[in-house]
């Protein structure tokens, strides 16, 4: 640490980070990039103690501004002489090494008592920091200034934030030195003007561990809820409300993952190579994106839902409005939309509306409970709004429709109608609630409701239908059976027809997964109880009829195959063994 600081020929610690930048030559750039490396050593094994002291935390934070000295790399580039450049990284590299120290401190959960002093000096420092990177002027917007920066950098500084936030946060908000309002300021401009879509993940796993922490302390502090939120989340933008503040981090959400607000950087991911969890860099964007929106709903209900399906709806009445552009052809129906640049608007309108669908479908759960009465109408709305979508697509068969570029609009439209379908699925323990409320008295709603959802899945259960399709509808009738189960729902006309289309030999067989799905609604339809009715009730005596004709008809060709052609091959397999 005095190493450090006499090459850095500080006279006063406390005034090192309003100081320039100094010109270090390359012997000393080299000693202090091992002095850092074996500190960041050190750090990752000793315990916090009174050796690291204040000096020594403002040298090193001192080390860490190198990182962000745009100007270092201007010059190496402006200059164009390799040694320069190689200086410019030099200095750059001692930014990196010095997070590393910070970040190796940072790590530790287990934090003396005597030390908080020092960490909220090293808050007050990042504090500085994330100001100078985040700072706009006319030469530079926040976005181009990341941009300069060398992304190992940025990567110390965001698992900074991250420790920050998930470890320390709980320490430092109490004290009234730190400005937490003005830190989550910056954490916004920060994250929404990261160059990089893993940048932007990052940041966006750090709001998801603040809204937790966020959580968490309002659920173990009910009766001070109102101390807690005004003091964390003060307007941290524009307003002065908690309120206000969340959503707009809801708002500016859900703009990333809509291609009329953010088509370019969209375009750019991903969709077709799976990661190791399976899924597309498009899916792990709106994966990540849709549990912050999530997390806002579980705080702020009623704010997030109004945020959030008005943009839905705009988005829908779109799709609904495709109706007058069918027209007759000779081979079928066209979507009569024509024109390159109404092509481009309907696939980035229809592309946002999947994400919409999927986002309040994961919404779902924050309706249904101890909440369910209170938030009732808003969970109705959206009920009736995907129930009619999906009866829309079935009807209208938009799915199977000729479009003038139907290498993207096809998929745009069958995805729709697949999201659409599982959005309404994820409400079905919401409907299980509304059953066991209703099932005595005024009914009728709750009947229309189910009836119709079935009306929209029976036309889809068919090898005709495309995989991705079929399966959705296929998913969506396991819930009503099993979760839902009414007792009115082996009387539909739509299940009856099911019951007819799966037990029809003649009929061309669905794919495996689908028939599998089938088979298992149509037996829980028979086999579970019907919810809120007595055991006297459940009519045991005819279901079991009906379920053993299932059986029987499902096992039909099974049955039927001759022993003779079986004992020969059982016969082969006992003499090898």
């Amino acid at each position: 640490g005095d190493l450090l600081s006499s090459l850095l020929q500080s006279p006063s610690a406390a005034k090192l980070l309003n100081q320039p930048i100094p010109i270090l030559d390359t012997e000393s750039e080299y000693i202090c990039s091992l002095a850092l490396e074996c500190l960041a050593h050190l750090f990752s094994w000793i315990p916090l103690s009174t050796s690291i002291t204040p000096s020594l935390l403002t040298t090193i934070f001192h080390f860490a501004r190198f990182g962000c000295d745009t100007r270092v790399r201007k010059m190496s580039s402006v200059n164009g002489s390799s040694q320069n450049s190689v200086l410019g990284q030099e200095r750059g590299r001692l930014g990196v090494l010095a997070m590393s120290c910070i970040n190796e401190l940072m790590s530790k959960n287990c934090v003396p008592m005597e030390f908080e002093e020092y960490l909220l000096r090293m808050f007050q420092q990042t504090f500085y920091l994330l100001q100078k990177i985040t700072k706009e002027n006319n030469a530079h917007t926040v976005k181009s200034r990341l941009e300069e920066l060398d992304e190992s950098y940025i990567e110390k500084f965001t698992d900074f934030l991250r420790l920050f936030v998930s470890v320390h946060l709980r320490r430092i908000e109490s004290y009234s030195q730190f400005p937490v309002v003005e830190f989550l300021a910056l954490l916004f401009k920060y994250t929404f003007h990261q160059p990089t879509h893993e940048g932007y993940f990052s940041c966006l796993d750090i709001w998801t561990l603040f809204l937790d922490y966020l959580t968490s302390k309002i659920k173990s502090r009910l009766a001070d809820k109102e101390a807690v939120l005004n003091r964390l989340l003060l307007c941290f933008l524009c307003g002065d409300r908690y309120e206000d503040a969340l959503v707009l981090l809801l708002t500016e959400v859900l703009n990333r993952i809509q291609f009329r607000y953010n088509q370019a950087q969209l375009e750019e991911l991903d969709d077709e190579t799976l990661d190791d969890d399976q899924q597309t860099e498009w899916q792990r964007y709106l994966r990540q994106s849709l549990e912050v929106v999530a997390k806002v709903m579980e705080l702020l209900p009623t704010h997030a839902f109004s945020t959030l399906f008005p943009v839905l709806q705009d988005n829908l009445e779109v799709y609904l409005g495709l109706q007058q552009f069918v027209v007759t052809s000779g081979t079928g129906h066209r979507l009569n939309i024509t024109a390159e640049n109404d092509c481009r608007r309907l696939h980035c309108s229809l592309r946002d509306l999947s994400s919409l669908l999927q986002a309040v479908g994961r919404l779902a759960e924050y309706f249904t409970g101890d909440v369910f009465a209170a938030r009732f109408n808003d969970a109705l709305t959206v009920v009736e709004r995907l129930v009619k979508v999906t009866l829309y697509g079935s009807q209208i068969k938009l799915y199977n429709i000729e479009t003038a570029v139907p290498s993207v609009l096809k998929p745009d439209l069958i995805d729709v109608h697949a999201q659409s379908l599982a959005a309404l699925q994820a409400y079905a323990h919401w409907l299980a609630q509304f059953y066991s409320e209703v099932h005595r008295q005024n009914p009728e709603q709750f009947i229309s409701l189910v009836s119709t959802a079935l009306e929209a899945i029976t036309p889809l259960i068919s090898s005709k239908v495309q995989e991705k399709l079929l399966l959705s509808a296929c998913h969506l009738l396991v819930s009503l059976a099993t979760t839902v189960r009414p007792v009115f729902l082996i009387s539909i006309p739509a299940v009856q027809k099911v019951f007819n289309r799966i037990t029809d030999t003649s009929a061309q067989r669905l794919p495996d997964k689908a028939q599998v799905l089938v088979c298992r609604a149509l037996s829980n339809v028979l086999l579970l109880p019907w919810p809120n009715l007595p055991e006297s009730e459940q009519q045991w005596a005819v279901r079991s009829t009906n379920h053993a004709s299932l059986i029987s008809a499902l096992t039909r060709e099974y049955r039927q195959l001759k022993s003779n052609a079986i004992l020969p091959q059982r016969k082969v397999q006992l003499e090898d063994s």
